[in-house]
This record gives structure tokens, C-alpha cells and sequence, in this order.
């Protein structure tokens, strides 16, 4: 019984995904968002059992919904990150509805709102894909080719794109000619066979990969620091190692993990045009820096002359005599300096309070002489 059950629910399930739309989008592409729907379907059909209207009216709301969802899913492809936290959020979402054990019209009430803040959060991971698109033409760069793996959603399939920076018409050109070479052998991108590069590929390929050049200047015997990292090489997520080498040199080149290259001890033999390629572990080459260096002898470093500082004042001993002195009576200074105050403001409040109470004495003086002429002219 219970085996038939779930054969039900499936053909349920089934009928509803083929009914909800043709615009599959991204959605479908992510197994986990199809088994959390399944898992959805499978708990709003069962709650409503015993209420064949309410069920419909659920299924139509949640049909609506997810058609919705979709919607902010209409992508050409995602990456692999954005997919899995889709399905993520989809999962919490779900979850957060079945928990509630609400039916009918709240039921409804509660997934719209669900759904809806559902579809914020997809839209901000769909923003932050786009973001992550073609690193190297983003933030003020424009140079190297960066090579990215995306789910294209018709299909479902895994699909190469390559970011070729430089000039507009550097990505047109290998969007005709996407024969890529490596060692010497040569694949089309987009069918993986072995090829034959298109005429000028190296030189094309160098001015898409050149991102700029520095001037270096050491003093001799000191290290030599040159840095090959970019900001958009984190964003690819794929290790990747460099090259350094120093042009028209029999030097060999050296490979190393780290971006940053260190000489130790420079001398006047080190100076000249250095080239460092960042490449992914395929061999894969995606950008090229170029240092000019150019060690500046010791010897002139130190005879360059810097200004002098004024002479110092000379500490003698009696000046040590009266800094010690004023250590030590500081304390008496102190007390006799807060006595003076003192005595200072009561001086101040007796010479404030004598001349009020002189001032009241001389009015009533006055009024009395005046009580005094006015009684000798009425006499």
C-alpha cells in the first residue's frame, strides 16, 4: 500500500513539473533543487489529503511560484557556486513552510511570502555570479584571458568560456578562431580536438595576455622583489603557478607557486627586461607582466649628501644641577604658588564686599541729606 503511495506521489510530481511551464531556466539544471520541489509537492499533497479543493489551491499557488522562481533563474548558465547555494536557499525555504504545519489559506498566505523572500535572495546570487564573470575585464582590468566553467541551462551541460582582455576586437577575433596552443599542441576550445591555430594566434594571443610593465630600481646587493599576482587570478579559483625569466638571457626560467619572486643580492649583471606568465597546471597560459630593472651601483648611493641636522645642545653639568634642583623644590613651588592664589581671591572677595557695603552707606547718606533739605523748605 504504502509502495503504491509513493508510486502516486512520483506521477504527481511528474505531471506537475511537465505542467509547470517549458521555461525550465537554471532550476532544473540543480538535482538538489529538483528533489527539495519533489520533497515540497510530496508534503503539500499529503496535508491535504482529506481536502481535494484545498489541495488544488495549493498546487496552483505553489505552481505559480515556482514558475516565479524560474523567472529570476533565466540565465543562459551559472557556475557550480551559484547553483548550490540556490539549491541551498530553496531547501531553507522549503523547510520553513512544512515546519509551520499551517494549511488552507494561511498555508497559501505563508508561501507566497516565503517564495518571495526567496526570490530576493536568488536575485542577489544571480548579482554576484554576474560579478564573477570574466574577472579580468572587471575592477579596472582588461588584460590576460581567463578561462571559466559554467552550466549551461538548456542542456545542462558544462561548457568552457574564455575572457579574452584587451581591445573589443581581441574577443572577436578568438570568438572565430578559438584554437588555443599549449606546448605546441594546439585544441579547439569549444570541441576539444587537436587543430590548427589561425594565422598570427601568438601574436594575438601576447597582447591579450600582456597586463603592463614596471620599472624596478635596486640598490646593488639588495634583493630584487618582483610580484606577478592579480587581483582577478583569486577569483578564478584554480591553482596556478608562474614563470619567471629574464628576456635575452640563457638563463633558465624559473616556475614557482608563489607570485611573488625574490633574487637575493643583486648585482649590475641582474639588471634588465624580466617577463613573469601566470599559467593553471594544464599549462594554460593567462597573463604576462614585464619588469624593467635596473640596479643602481652602492657606491653612489652613498655619495649622494643629505642635509645635515642643526647642532645638538651640549648637556654640561650645571645644567644637570638645575634640572635637579627643580625637581626637587617642585613640590614647595607648588604649595606656595597655591597659597598665593588663595590669598589672592579672598583679597578679591573682601575688596568686592567692602565696596558694596561703602557704596549702600553713601545712598543712605544721601537719602538723608535729601529727607533733610526737603524738611528745611517745608519749614
Amino acid at each position: 500500500m504504502a509502495l503504491i503511495f509513493q508510486k502516486g506521489m512520483l506521477c504527481i510530481f511528474l505531471i506537475f513539473v511537465l505542467s509547470v511551464g517549458n521555461t525550465q531556466a537554471c532550476f532544473h539544471c540543480s538535482t538538489n533543487a529538483l528533489t527539495t520541489m519533489r520533497y515540497l509537492l510530496y508534503r503539500l499533497k499529503s496535508d491535504h489529503q482529506d481536502d481535494e479543493v484545498a489541495m488544488e489551491k495549493i498546487i496552483t499557488v505553489a505552481k505559480q511560484l515556482i514558475e516565479d522562481l524560474k523567472e529570476e533563474l533565466n540565465q543562459d548558465m551559472l557556475d557550480h557556486y551559484a547553483l548550490s547555494q540556490v539549491a541551498v536557499e530553496f531547501e531553507k525555504c522549503v523547510e520553513s513552510i512544512v515546519d509551520t504545519k499551517v494549511k488552507g489559506d494561511q498555508l497559501r498566505i505563508l508561501l507566497k511570502l516565503r517564495f518571495w523572500k526567496l526570490q530576493a535572495k536568488i536575485r542577489d546570487i544571480v548579482q554576484d555570479f554576474k560579478k564573477r564573470v570574466c574577472p579580468n575585464k572587471q575592477g579596472g582590468s582588461n588584460c590576460g584571458v581567463a578561462i571559466q566553467e559554467f552550466t549551461e541551462c538548456v542542456a545542462c551541460e558544462r561548457t568552457r568560456v574564455f575572457c579574452i582582455g584587451g581591445p573589443p576586437n581581441l574577443q572577436q577575433w578568438f570568438d572565430k578562431c578559438n584554437c588555443f596552443c599549449v606546448d605546441n599542441y594546439c585544441t579547439d576550445m569549444a570541441t576539444g580536438e587537436q587543430c590548427s591555430p589561425c594565422k598570427d594566434h601568438k601574436s594575438q594571443l601576447n597582447r591579450a595576455l600582456h597586463c603592463g610593465e614596471q620599472d624596478i630600481h635596486f640598490v646593488e646587493k639588495q634583493d630584487l622583489r618582483m610580484n606577478c599576482d592579480m587581483e582577478w587570478h583569486h577569483k578564478l579559483e584554480q591553482p596556478l603557478k608562474y614563470k619567471f625569466e629574464k628576456l635575452s638571457s640563457a638563463r633558465a626560467p624559473v616556475y614557482t607557486e608563489d607570485p611573488l619572486f625574490v633574487k637575493k643580492a643583486v648585482d649590475s649583471s641582474d639588471s634588465g627586461w624580466y617577463r613573469c606568465t601566470a599559467m593553471n597546471y594544464t599549462g594554460f597560459l593567462l597573463s604576462t607582466k614585464s619588469f624593467f630593472t635596473k640596479v643602481v651601483p652602492k657606491a653612489s648611493v652613498e655619495a649622494i649628501t643629505f642635509p645635515t641636522l642643526p647642532p645638538s645642545v651640549e648637556v654640561t653639568e650645571s645644567t644637570l644641577d638645575v634640572e635637579k634642583m627643580i625637581k626637587t623644590y617642585a613640590p614647595v613651588i607648588a604649595i606656595v604658588c597655591g597659597i598665593s592664589i588663595g590669598l589672592l581671591i579672598i583679597g578679591m572677595g573682601v575688596y568686592v564686599y567692602s565696596r558694596r557695603k561703602s557704596g549702600k552707606l553713601r545712598a543712605l547718606m544721601k537719602t538723608r541729606d535729601i529727607e533733610s533739605m526737603m524738611e528745611g523748605i517745608i519749614d
